[in-house]
């Protein structure tokens, strides 16, 4: 019997937070494995490079018996199943296994399991487009309420976080908005009627930035530093995974259990009363007076 399983990377053994990084496919004469680069690379913003090479060190070593498995196949070396890959044993392992990867329960698929049939299913089950969230309506409208608000002269939008300047950053990071007085402000745009693993890329990537912006701070503006961070979100549809996320991530603000705060967009117009308030720079403005 063809079956799927979604492989789920665990980022956080404290709190058993987990992305769906990969699928694993099995017919009567091939096995198919495939996995995101791109969630890995949401790991290693998270924990860091070691963290990555431990992923690919084990997904390789998965591979490698994969593809023992399917050169038995060609060769008919292989009866009855006998490999590791088998229903009993992946359903075994979605009960039981605990540590860096997580099975789930085998789904049967009645449809033929080739090459074009598995690719189209990990695009998916486990694939996300990128564009996708800069694209919403909920995003370019209060992207445009700061362009007409008069803190558009005091606030960075779509700002590139570059590790040049904050070196604990791996990448180039985009941060929606983001000011400076004494403290850094910054505020993060989530739409959480996008794709649920995409709405988790993006909480990740804004908890890695605000540690990154953190550090940076304490030493570049004072040791007692303490940012303002805020992701705005737009309301999920009722009794959706990304509702349930949210109502998750509000639970962890309130236990001050993520270093950043969860706003509704509409707390836009508060941090515009505050940043007109207060003596706030562009962030690019400080940037550029550090020594290089």
């Amino acid at each position: 019997m063809n079956f799927l399983s979604i492989i789920y990377l665990e980022t956080n053994s404290t709190t058993s937070e987990k992305i769906s990084l990969g699928l694993l496919g099995v017919s009567e004469k091939h096995i198919f494995l495939k996995y995101s680069e791109n969630k890995i690379k949401i790991a290693e913003k998270l924990a860091g490079s070691s963290f990555e090479k431990l992923v690919k060190f084990s997904l390789n070593s998965i591979k490698k018996q994969i593809s023992i498995a399917n050169n038995d196949f060609v060769e008919n070396k292989l009866f009855d199943s006998n490999h590791q890959f088998k229903q009993e044993y992946i359903t075994y392992l979605s009960k039981y296994a605990q540590g860096l990867f997580q099975f789930e329960a085998p789904k049967p698929y009645s449809g033929e399991l080739n090459k074009n049939t598995f690719e189209k299913l990990f695009q998916k089950f486990i694939s996300m487009a990128e564009p996708e969230f800069k694209k919403t309506n909920f995003y370019n409208e209060v992207k445009s309420y700061v362009k007409k608000s008069a803190i558009y002269e005091k606030v960075d939008v779509d700002y590139n976080l570059d590790p040049k300047l904050i070196p604990s950053l791996i990448a180039k990071e985009n941060v929606s908005f983001i000011s400076k007085n004494g403290n850094i402000m910054a505020a993060q745009l989530v739409d959480f009627n996008s794709n649920e693993d995409l709405v988790k890329q993006h909480i990740y990537e804004f908890r890695s930035i605000v540690d990154s912006l953190e550090g940076f701070a304490k030493e570049q503006i004072s040791k007692n530093h303490k940012g303002n961070y805020i992701m705005l979100f737009n309301k999920p549809e009722k009794n959706t995974k990304q509702e349930k996320l949210l109502n998750h991530l509000k639970s962890l603000e309130k236990q001050e259990d993520i270093p950043f705060k969860v706003e509704e967009s509409n707390y836009i117009e508060k941090i515009e009363e505050k940043i007109l308030k207060e003596d706030y720079q562009k962030f690019s403005e400080f940037a550029e007076t550090l020594e290089p």
